[in-house]
């Protein structure tokens, strides 16, 4: 579980970098809107193929995160000039508002990781 945890982690943070970069290139594109919002998702989804018991918990265990990775990438992008709302009130509100929205991805990654699992264990 803790593996499955740590991979989640690191899918988000990489997401959070590929987004910097993606953005600071073309700036505010769809590509970069994509990243952002389809990371949560494909987090959840490997969370859930690794976690060996409780998938889907796991799974969506990945929301708070998530969010919370939201909140923080939000604040260290700003101080590093590609926001223009920058500060810790800010990122505490777009943690709390990604939270509803990150959940459709989480349980949309989670089921299909769930899914596969069972699938690869029948076969």
């Amino acid at each position: 579980m803790v593996r499955a945890w740590l991979a989640a982690t690191v899918v988000l943070i990489g997401g959070l970098v590929l987004y910097a970069v993606t953005y600071k290139l073309v700036r505010g594109t769809f590509v970069a809107d994509a990243i952002i919002w389809s990371t949560p998702g494909i987090a959840s989804f490997v969370a859930a193929i690794l976690a060996s018991r409780s998938r889907v918990a796991v799974g969506l265990g990945v929301i708070f995160p998530a969010a919370l990775l939201m909140g923080i990438g939000n604040f260290v992008l700003g101080k590093l000039g590609y926001m223009d709302l920058v500060g810790i009130k800010v990122s505490i509100i777009v943690a709390i508002l990604a939270l509803p929205v990150v959940t459709i991805p989480c349980a949309i990654g989670t089921l299909a990781g769930d899914w596969l699992a069972k699938r690869r264990a029948n076969a």
